[in-house]
């Protein structure tokens, strides 16, 4: 069986699949593939999860007056061992960290989109996220076209 099928399997008819029921369910079957999804060895897991709960931690406390998350987590700093949180005020006048922000912003859109995509009242939303999307390929065929006009015009 596959994940999925295991998933299917557990919810049955029930209307909610409840997560206290896979973690049982998985802990049963020590051969299915879901079993494999979990980290069994209880002093690895703890560490896991009060990493976890450091994250959840920096984002509910280190907040501005006006309750804007004040640190934020990307997704190239997510590579090195740990990752880890920059300031927002320390990184908002550098390009690259800013293009990177809008990056992970547009992929984490795109996945609130293909969990919510059934909603017809947000087509407006996905509309102009498509929008933005396409901006930055707009900005760089245009530097590319000005780099191109540049370079074939006659010395002066």
């Amino acid at each position: 069986m596959t994940i999925e099928t295991e998933l299917l399997a557990i919810k049955g008819d029930d209307e909610l699949l409840r997560p206290e029921d896979i973690v049982k369910w998985a802990r049963e079957h020590p051969n299915s593939d879901l079993h494999g999804q979990f980290e069994w060895d209880n002093r690895k897991a703890a560490e896991e999860y009060r990493i976890w709960q450091a994250r959840r931690i920096v984002s509910i406390h280190l907040i501005y007056e006006e309750g804007d998350r004040k640190f934020i987590s990307l997704r190239i700093d997510r590579t090195h061992d740990g990752g880890g949180y920059r300031d927002l005020e320390d990184m908002k006048d550098i390009p690259d960290l800013m293009r990177h922000a809008l990056s992970d912003a547009l992929a984490e859109l795109g996945r609130t989109r293909q969990r919510y995509n059934f909603l017809k009242q947000l087509a407006p939303v996905w509309k102009e996220v498509e929008k933005v999307k396409g901006r930055p390929k707009q900005k760089a065929k245009q530097a590319e076209r000005r780099s191109a006009s540049q370079s074939h015009a006659p010395p002066s």
